[in-house]
């Protein structure tokens, strides 16, 4: 059983209607600097948190959400200020 993927819900999704237009706004090669470095922070970050393992892969979503968010919105304003 192959399941479709609706792209009509990617538009009505805040989270994603954001970081979608932070990546339209990046190269691929920023976007793909900035993915590497999101995954690399958000481990280091939740190795530093007091939880167990359970709670610390838990947290692990959101930290590297609200990273990978962070590090687009910077790396928009970079290139946008060197074109």
């Amino acid at each position: 059983m192959t399941t479709e993927c609706n792209a009509d819900a990617r538009t009505t999704n805040p989270i994603d209607a954001r970081i979608g237009s932070l990546m339209s706004d990046v190269s691929s090669w920023s976007a793909l600097f900035v993915g590497a470095l999101a995954v690399a922070l958000s481990h280091e970050v939740a190795e530093a948190l007091p939880l167990s393992e359970f709670h610390r892969a838990l947290a692990l979503f959101p930290v590297t959400l609200a990273l990978l968010y962070g590090l687009l919105w910077l790396a928009v304003a970079l290139e946008g200020r060197s074109r």
